[in-house]
């Protein structure tokens, strides 16, 4: 017997869309959360980011539809830690 095929989609989605993947697809929505803290240490060494630009980013139309998907999650994944420990909280996924 075959098992049904997965896939993954990763970034941001306007909400609508989010709604629509998981009913249509019967999708299962992980959410990964990390604190602002986390996020904008982050993104000052990935992306040279300073302090300005992160909350302007984080007051956009899309950043602010982030907490709605977060309520319609299957599982949450807090992501404040090491990648080690983000990849050890993924591996215990069954998907």
């Amino acid at each position: 017997m075959n098992s049904p095929k997965k896939n993954v989609l990763e970034g941001i989605r306007p909400f609508k869309s989010i709604k629509h993947i998981a009913k249509r697809y019967h999708a299962f929505i992980i959410y990964i959360e990390s604190s602002s803290a986390v996020r904008l240490e982050r993104l000052k060494k990935r992306d040279n980011m300073n302090t300005v630009q992160f909350y302007n980013m984080e007051n956009d139309l899309h950043e602010k539809q982030i907490e709605k998907v977060k309520n319609i999650a299957d599982i949450i994944i807090y992501n404040n830690s090491t990648f080690k420990d983000f990849e050890a909280q993924i591996s215990l996924l069954e998907l």
